[in-house]
């Protein structure tokens, strides 16, 4: 063992053999541009939410299921959650399809908080304290 060995900070490179060889996982068959739009033609109908600028959501969700960024399922369990937020929150502006595919919005958490209630909570203690300031002529 050399010198440089010895005092090394690095530790020592592992020996690839035939049963350490590292492996990669099966890549997924790629899905054809005919199944993709078939697929978006079933999003398009049971999930999306705002109806406008077809083509183009049509080309972000053939796109993202081709370049694998998620399958269909994935999007639609996606698409599904975006749905129920906008229902719980009507205020929250709608983000329209192309926009929501081509950035990748499917894999976004947070949708559970409901902001819309914590609003309403926050204008509800606005008001309430509005109404015990009211008679008040204010500071001096």
């Amino acid at each position: 063992m050399t010198m440089h060995e010895q005092f090394s900070f690095l530790p020592p490179a592992p020996v690839l053999t035939q049963k350490t060889a590292i492996k990669k996982p099966p890549v997924p068959l790629q899905i054809t541009e005919a199944e993709a739009i078939s697929h978006f033609e079933d999003f398009w109908r049971n999930h999306v939410w705002l109806k406008a600028d077809k083509r183009h959501a049509q080309t972000a969700y053939v796109k993202a299921v081709r370049e694998r960024r998620g399958t269909p399922q994935e999007i639609a369990d996606g698409a599904d959650r975006y749905a129920a937020y906008l229902k719980r929150n009507p205020s929250r502006s709608v983000k329209y399809p192309q926009g929501w595919l081509s950035g990748d919005r499917w894999l976004d958490g947070g949708l559970d908080d409901d902001r819309g209630s914590a609003e309403r909570a926050r204008s509800s203690a606005h008001l309430g304290a509005a109404r015990l300031f009211s008679g008040r002529a204010g500071l001096r």
